[in-house]
């Protein structure tokens, strides 16, 4: 068992998206009011540009993920140590 080692390596095991992950590594602070919104405290911090689609109906936040390695579906509450399971 490999211990997850960063916010990039987070994001992919539970299958957020490749902007969306790289927004977050960039702002490393808390997220604003909308993107909060949007989340529904699930976890996962969508970016502005995912933000924005969510608001016009274009997508829905579970749409958003993708390839998850985490085997507890979305949303999933987190929270605490995390870890993947048989990293190649």
């Amino acid at each position: 068992m490999n211990k997850i080692s960063s916010q990039h390596d987070i994001g992919n095991y539970y299958g957020y998206p490749k902007c969306c992950i790289k927004d977050f590594e960039k702002i490393l602070q808390r997220p604003n009011n909308l993107q909060c919104k949007i989340s529904k405290h699930s976890g996962f911090i969508p970016c502005m540009i995912c933000c924005q689609l969510i608001i016009k109906d274009k997508i829905k936040i579970e749409d958003l993920i993708q390839n998850r390695i985490c085997k507890i579906p979305f949303p999933n509450g987190t929270g605490g140590k995390k870890y993947i399971h048989n990293l190649k």
